[in-house]
């Protein structure tokens, strides 16, 4: 019977260790597609997600994962409470600030970048 314990308290460690590596690589794989990638487009929506905020394009069939800040350029306004349908995107590859154009209003986005 103790070794039963032994087995499954080694099995949940090995369970727990492999878990945290595949979800650090995916905020990893999330950040590098983000940061590549020129965006520019209308927003189709904002939502929560990956604890951080996603995001689709008009016409790009992926959706984005990143993490912002909030800060005096956004008005202290989170990313998916400001940002609606139509709303145009705009970031250039390798850009640490993403802008969102709302009528006449430009808000900037810094994000945090894994292992930051």
């Amino acid at each position: 019977m103790v070794y039963v314990g032994i087995v499954i308290f080694i099995a949940v460690l090995i369970y727990l260790f492999t878990a945290q590596r595949i979800g650090g690589n995916r905020e990893e794989q999330f950040f590098n597609r983000f940061d590549t990638t020129n965006i520019i487009g209308r927003l189709e929506y904002a939502k929560i997600g990956y604890h951080g905020s996603v995001f689709k394009i008009e016409g790009i069939e992926k959706e984005f994962v990143f993490y912002p800040y909030t800060s005096e350029p956004n008005d202290n306004k989170i990313f998916y409470n400001v940002a609606e349908k139509g709303d145009l995107i705009i970031k250039e590859a390798h850009s640490d600030i993403l802008k969102v154009k709302k009528n006449d209003k430009v808000y900037q986005y810094k994000f945090r970048k894994p292992n930051n």
